[in-house]
Parts: C-alpha cells; sequence; structure tokens
C-alpha cells in the first residue's frame, strides 16, 4: 500500500475532526511546516509517532491503516483485484483476532472460577 494513502487517510480525518494542522504539530511536538510535509507525503511518516497520532484521531493504529486500505481499494490502485482481496483478508482476520480474544476472555474466566 503506498503511504499516501496513510498521510491521506490521516490528513481527511483530522478535517473531519474540526483538528488544524497547527493543533496536531503542536500536540506531536513539531512544528506545523513539519506536519504539513507528513500530511502531503512530502516527508515520510515516522512510525514511532503513529501511535500518537492515531490517538489524537480517535482511532486505533490498525483502524488507521484499516481506512488506508479501503481508500487505497475504492482507488483500484492495485491490479487484478488484489487489493480487495488483501481488504477481505484483513477483515478475516480481524475477525479471527476478535473471537481469539473472546476464547481468552472465556478461559480466564472459567479458570477463576475454579
Amino acid at each position: 500500500m503506498s503511504i499516501k494513502f496513510l498521510n491521506l487517510t490521516i490528513k481527511s480525518r483530522r478535517k473531519s475532526l474540526g483538528i488544524t494542522q497547527g493543533q496536531m504539530a503542536m500536540r506531536l511536538g513539531i512544528t506545523r511546516q513539519a506536519y504539513n510535509r507528513i500530511e502531503n507525503g512530502e516527508t515520510r511518516l515516522v512510525t514511532s509517532k503513529l501511535p500518537e497520532i492515531s490517538k489524537l484521531l480517535g482511532m486505533s493504529e490498525d483502524g488507521l491503516f484499516f481506512e488506508s486500505l479501503k481508500e487505497f481499494a475504492d482507488k483500484r490502485e492495485f491490479y487484478g483485484g488484489v487489493c480487495r482481496e488483501c481488504l477481505q483478508m484483513y477483515e478475516r482476520i480481524k475477525y479471527l483476532e476478535k473471537l481469539v480474544k473472546e476464547q481468552s476472555d472465556h478461559i480466564e474466566t472459567l479458570k477463576k472460577a475454579k
């Protein structure tokens, strides 16, 4: 997936929340110009900032990537439907993770009941 779609997702989400670039920059401890370059894809997005960015945008890191992947799929940037398959696979993985968590929680409950 192109990192550009991640940048565009961040920008779109920020705007929908009514947060300015200056506010994001201040909360991230960087200049507005540096933040602008991140959103415009002129500067590589530092992965260490992703948890903080996703938190400021009210999303999980997974959610941020998922939205980017959906955007990518919608733009049909992959050839031969590969992107749609990636999106479907991601959805299945998230569902399986949910099932595993539910089972783990159930096992913990049973252990405590002993």
